[in-house]
């Protein structure tokens, strides 16, 4: 792999999570990708999709898309909790007494982004809420009409 994707790409790519705005979701490992689709006010469609070495054999690609139906998605093993959470997290921001008082915290992370020359975009550590600032404040751009950016929103 190494030889073929290089060093960056083999080595720290490994535990890659990003978003491309406005709605599409990347994990590695396991690796898939998200659609979220808007519904309506309080409904989202998501669209998984797995994806796998066209040249790998059958019997492991099987065991690759088998592995991700049982852990991450909605009949998975390790999102049906996350699911109900982040209902009961919605409904009490939009609905909250308490949370339409308060700002929306998401500085975890905040004081370490960079830039790579590797990579596009900022980073952060693995645990951080870079992508969220940088997604709501590309949103509130655009909600503003900020041609600028969302660079100017931090």
């Amino acid at each position: 792999m190494r030889a073929r994707l290089g060093e960056v790409r083999t080595d720290h790519m490994a535990g890659m999570v990003l978003t491309v705005f406005p709605n599409l979701s990347l994990n590695q490992p396991p690796s898939y990708l998200r659609v979220w689709q808007p519904r309506g006010p309080n409904e989202t469609e998501v669209l998984n999709y797995c994806f796998v070495d066209r040249d790998a054999p059958q019997e492991l690609k099987d065991a690759i898309v088998r592995d991700l139906t049982f852990s991450f998605t909605a009949s998975g093993i390790l999102e049906q909790d996350d699911s109900e959470n982040v209902a009961l997290c919605h409904r009490g921001v939009s609905r909250g007494f308490m949370a339409r008082r308060t700002r929306l915290n998401v500085q975890m992370g905040l004081g370490h982004a960079h830039r790579s020359k590797e990579y596009p975009g900022t980073l952060n550590h693995l645990y951080s809420e870079e992508g969220a600032r940088a997604f709501y404040g590309h949103w509130k751009a655009l909600l503003m009409d900020d041609r600028r950016g969302h660079e100017t929103t931090r």
